[in-house]
């Protein structure tokens, strides 16, 4: 025995009611899906995306991954892809760990486009940045290629620290 709503022919008395077949009720929630699943995709500007930009690295706590974040622009390379330049190997992993999928979904919504991807990229030649002296001689060096001066009245007034 077979049950009266199991049997695939469309009802006629349903019809006369305005109720809608199971296939078409399977059909709308398929066509309803394909809506929900293409992915939101406006364009957006290297301004629109500098300024997105800015506004996620305020949110940023850890202080060198906010340095690392605002040391350079991003750059627009396709429509939807950004371009990022970092100094070393160690900031790029810690930025791929800890900030790129909060950036990326920050993107997103700010911008309103699912289909924007950040690479990040060691800097090198021209776009390097360069190299920051961090000891006290290394200072020293720094300020003496600036001012060749100061060598001499390091001399001239006997001055004895670390060189």
């Amino acid at each position: 025995m077979t049950r009266r709503d199991s049997i695939s022919t469309p009802s006629i008395a349903n019809a006369l009611r305005g109720n809608k077949p199971a296939s078409e009720y399977k059909k709308e929630t398929t066509q309803q899906a394909k809506q929900v699943a293409e992915p939101e995709v406006h364009p957006f500007t290297g301004e629109k995306l500098a300024e997105a930009w800015t506004e996620f690295v305020v949110r940023v706590e850890a202080p060198q991954l906010k340095a690392a974040l605002s040391t350079r622009e991003p750059s627009l390379v396709d429509e939807w892809n950004v371009n990022y330049l970092l100094d070393n190997e160690t900031q790029r992993e810690r930025l791929v760990l800890e900030v790129k999928l909060k950036l990326l979904g920050f993107l997103r919504r700010t911008l309103r486009n699912e289909r924007i991807e950040v690479e990040f990229q060691i800097a090198e030649g021209d776009d390097a940045l360069p190299r920051r002296p961090y000891s006290d001689s290394e200072k020293w060096q720094a300020m003496v290629e600036v001012n060749p001066s100061l060598a001499q009245f390091k001399k001239m007034f006997g001055l004895d620290f670390d060189s």
